[in-house]
């Protein structure tokens, strides 16, 4: 028995009766909001008032509430009837087995010929009652009358058999005891045997049932994947068309604020580490962040500008805290790219193709611009800014730290990046790296002096502003951004 209208004309009707906008558009978009059971009633609520730009309006609010109402009903009778339906097969199935499977009526010559046959083949028989077995074993016993008594022997037989001459000949009192003994043993090998044949199958059974409902739920998480993606993507076309970028990193992001909000949207996370990503304890809690705001915004493209902190600071940090227990230059990079890697691969590669998200792309780390004077200097002023106590000097004794021990790290880090992220290039994962447009063209690997800023207090800094242009280039969809006529960098791009 089925519904008398469709889901999607209840919806189509309601909108109507509620005098909201019910064009084709609006109602397939509530009707995938209304199916999906991962979203919550009030994100479902919030996204159609988006969709009805009526986010203030609380009369239209109401109405979304009643709308919502009606549906769930509807897919919950829907459901009951389908179990119904459901359990209808089941009984239909079950009584056509049990005719399919009915025991054929023998006659009595036919079944005599059945027992007769299994009790020859097994030594028991099929179904055999108590009463059934034991008139069998005593029509297989060896009859009394095959020992004589001897009161019913003559004088003659009797001192014969007294003096032993025929007891050899004499029947084996024993026979029908042994006989009987091993009809037994027969009977219960067959019921051990069919026991065990029982069990066997039904873990079969059990294995292909676990095995086919495994690979029903990865197809069913898989298709729920795709569903939230395309989804996301529908609601934040619904709430308008964002930026074609979004940036996340570290304090560095905040560069690209100045590209303005319809070229790129700036999620700038300081102090944010590659590492703390894939921590699920991490203190900032960027990664839920970002991750958060990828289901709302579904940009086409995505920029991830984080690992400074990594190489810049915390390897340094550790060498001062752990002194020569830290790790070495070497352990802290695989380490690093292990678990920046393993976050990228595991939350953001999926959503590539399935919703709005088209290129990502990870940027590497830009060459250290402190020398080795200024090192101790300038992370002391580092943590005051963090609010962090005095740490002892960097050990002399423990892994080199010098600039160029920190600048083969850099380069080292970049080199397992680009090619983790080219074994992905099929998934549209690029690598993008401003170093070879900000280094010296005498030292690849060193910062080109017009790229560093030298403070009235000693402090040494990236002007990350000027590389704005350099970003343009690498990001095809930043071609076309506007920077003023006047901006500085232009004349480095190659």
């Amino acid at each position: 028995m089925s519904l008398p209208v469709s889901l999607e004309e209840l919806i189509t009707a309601k909108l109507a009766s509620l005098s909201l906008v019910h064009d084709a558009p609006t109602v397939e978009f509530v009707l995938q909001l209304v199916e999906e059971d991962s979203f919550e009633t009030e994100d479902k609520k919030s996204a159609i008032l988006g969709l009805l730009e009526a986010d203030e309006d609380e009369a239209v609010g109401v109405k979304v509430d009643e709308l919502l109402e009606e549906a769930q009903d509807y897919r919950d009778q829907a459901e009951e009837k389908e179990r119904e339906a459901e359990q209808q097969r089941a009984e239909a199935k079950a009584k056509a087995e049990e005719a399919l499977n009915a025991k054929k009526v023998l006659t009595p010559e036919e079944e005599q010929a059945r027992k007769d046959k299994l009790l020859s083949s097994y030594g028991y028989l099929e179904e055999e009652t108590e009463e059934e077995r034991r008139e069998r074993m005593e029509a297989d016993q060896v009859p009394g009358a095959v020992y004589d008594d001897p009161k019913q022997q003559s004088k003659k037989a009797r001192k014969k058999a007294e003096a032993g001459v025929d007891l050899l000949m004499a029947p084996n009192l024993n026979a029908a005891r042994v006989k009987g003994a091993e009809i037994h043993r027969r009977a219960e090998d067959a019921a051990k045997a069919a026991a065990k044949k029982q069990r066997d199958d039904g873990d079969r059974k059990k294995q292909k049932d676990d095995a086919t409902k495994k690979a029903e739920d990865k197809k069913k998480k898989a298709a729920k994947v795709e569903r939230r993606a395309c989804l996301f993507s529908q609601i934040g076309q619904a709430f308008g068309r964002g930026p074609p970028l979004a940036v996340y990193g570290d304090g560095a992001a905040t560069t690209f604020e100045t590209l303005g909000s319809d070229k790129c949207s700036a999620h700038a996370y300081k102090g944010a580490s590659a590492r703390g990503l894939a921590n699920r304890a991490s203190r900032l809690q960027v990664a839920s962040r970002i991750l958060s705001n990828l289901r709302r915004a579904t940009p086409p493209n995505v920029l991830l500008l984080f690992g400074h902190c990594d190489l810049h600071v915390n390897w340094l940090w550790q060498l001062k805290v752990k002194g020569r227990d830290a790790l070495s230059p070497s352990e802290w990079i695989e380490i690093v790219v292990r678990e920046y890697t393993s976050f990228i691969e595991l939350n953001l590669v999926p959503l590539i193709g399935l919703g709005g998200l088209q290129n990502l792309y990870v940027s590497g780390v830009t060459f250290p611009v402190v020398d080795d004077q200024n090192l101790e200097r300038w992370l002391r002023k580092f943590a005051r800014e963090q609010g962090l106590g005095p740490l002892p000097p960097l050990p002399k004794h423990s892994h080199p730290h010098d600039l160029n021990t920190r600048c083969m790290m850099i380069k080292a880090y970049n080199d397992l990046l680009a090619r983790w992220c080219h074994r992905l290039g099929d998934r549209r994962v690029h690598f993008v790296d401003p170093n070879p447009f900000i280094t010296s063209q005498l030292d690849p690997e060193r910062i080109s002096p017009r790229f560093v800023e030298r403070g009235p207090d000693g402090d040494i800094a990236l002007r990350w502003n000027l590389t704005l242009p350099i970003w343009c280039h690498l990001i095809p969809c930043l071609k076309n951004a506007h920077l003023g006529a006047t901006d500085p960098s232009r004349e480095y791009i190659v």
